[in-house]
């Protein structure tokens, strides 16, 4: 009963008034091949509905059809064997991808013929295989997050850009009163998918965070260990205790005043832009956050992927869900992608065309994405297939730091020897001394 109820909340897209229902339709007076998308992402209607009413993909009507995102993967097994589906939303990570790609449903990009280099999220649209499966479309910034009206209270007009003006500014805060840097020690999913991950991309080049991922560097290599000594340099600048701490009083000061910033997820000040009463919103309306990454040798921010789209191997018209997919690439549709969703940030890495109306926080989250790494470890498959995985050993790494029973070295050490017990791709390169 729930897959037949789901299957019946779907939204047809059209641009006229002809009915849309089977391959070489005629729409607006002219036949067009129709590719069945179906997607959990409710606000993507409006998008898809724009790009069909302006003929952005030549031949090619993309007729949407909402899934309930409850069972939602169920319901992708049941329908696309029965090739009722081109196109699927798909959500982030390998875990997510691999059951798909072991059974056979989803067809590879390379496959398809379909270049990532213009997009951001990259990391979360492959399976255990390294493959990407799909062309990211959404994102969520991680970065510096300030308080914008204390920054500038303390003579800073801009985020700092480098470890001397970030440096002034904890030590301004630190002469006011004020915490320079609220971090949650608390909660382990924050330490390794957020500060951990804005510290490597502020700090650690791209080149070698690449190289951490393919076994061809070490985590106690030294730009890895002088990461983690300025993280245990960044301490005095926290709460007096900041194991102590969790999300919840990690942001709330900041959203006050009485800390300057912290590393956190665009998600947080999302709610200023739909403007969601309750929580943090009514601590503080009037909040204005500034971007920018932790300022290091690296200085790029985290562009951590929400999902993508991806094409069923069942599909008979591959080609065409190709055509459409490539379209997701281009700026015309990050632009679209914000004038019709609007609070969402489209995975595009490169300065497009923002429309007129955007809100200022989306605007300024916009203009950070060309800055964002090429790569995160966090959710690489190499470091992540066993246990203990690259996340959990970088969030205990963490709280030994914030602890202060590990040394910089130590906590490089305690990833190192965590990976190499179950033999990853870098064990017998980066072997530690017995």
């Amino acid at each position: 009963m729930r897959f037949l109820l789901a299957l019946t909340i779907a939204l047809f897209i059209s641009a006229c008034s002809e009915p849309v229902t089977s391959d070489g339709q005629v729409i607006g007076g002219s036949t067009k091949t129709v590719v069945n998308l179906h997607t959990f992402r409710q606000q993507e209607a409006k998008l898809w509905q724009a790009i069909n009413e302006q003929n952005l993909i030549d031949g090619i009507h993309v007729q949407v059809n909402l899934l309930s995102s409850e069972d939602y993967e169920a319901l992708l097994r049941k329908t696309m064997p029965r090739g009722q589906i081109d196109i699927l939303g798909a959500k982030s990570g390998a875990l997510w991808f691999d059951p798909f790609v072991q059974s056979g449903m989803l067809v590879s990009m390379d496959q398809l013929g379909i270049t990532l280099d213009n997009m951001n999220g990259r990391a979360g649209v492959v399976a255990w295989d390294g493959i990407e499966y799909a062309v990211p479309n959404a994102i969520q910034l991680q970065s510096m997050i300030y308080n914008q009206t204390e920054l500038q209270a303390l003579g800073f007009a801009a985020a700092p850009q480098t470890v001397a003006e970030f440096d002034q500014l904890m030590e301004a805060a630190q002469n006011a009163n004020q915490v320079g840097l609220a971090l949650d020690g608390k909660d382990g999913w924050y330490l390794n998918q957020v500060a951990n991950e804005v510290v490597m991309a502020g700090w650690i080049s791209d080149a070698t965070q690449q190289k951490l991922i393919n076994g061809t560097a070490c985590f106690t290599d030294a730009e890895v260990v002088s990461a983690f000594e300025r993280v245990i340099a960044m301490i005095p600048n926290m709460h007096d205790d900041p194991l102590k701490i969790d999300y919840g009083a990690m942001r709330t000061p900041v959203v006050t005043g009485d800390a300057i910033g912290m590393m956190d997820g665009a998600w947080t000040t999302g709610v200023w832009v739909v403007q969601a009463t309750g929580g943090l919103y009514d601590v503080n309306p009037n909040f204005k956050p500034l971007y920018g990454p932790f300022p290091g040798p690296n200085n790029k921010i985290v562009a951590h992927p929400d999902g993508g789209y991806a094409v069923s191997a069942y599909s008979t018209k591959q080609s065409s869900a190709a055509k459409v997919l490539e379209f997701a690439t281009t700026a015309k549709f990050a632009e679209l992608f914000v004038e019709q969703i609007g609070s969402d940030i489209p995975a595009y890495n490169k300065p497009f065309n923002i429309p007129a109306g955007t809100h200022p926080i989306i605007e300024k989250v916009i203009k950070q994405m060309p800055n964002a790494a090429a790569v995160e470890p966090f959710l690489a498959p190499s470091l992540n297939e066993k246990q203990p995985t690259y996340g959990a050993l970088s969030a205990a790494a963490w709280q030994g730091m914030l602890a202060g029973t590990y040394t910089a070295q130590q906590a490089a050490e305690h990833i190192q020897k965590g990976l190499n017990s179950w033999g990853y791709i870098g064990a017998s390169n980066c072997a530690l001394a017995k």
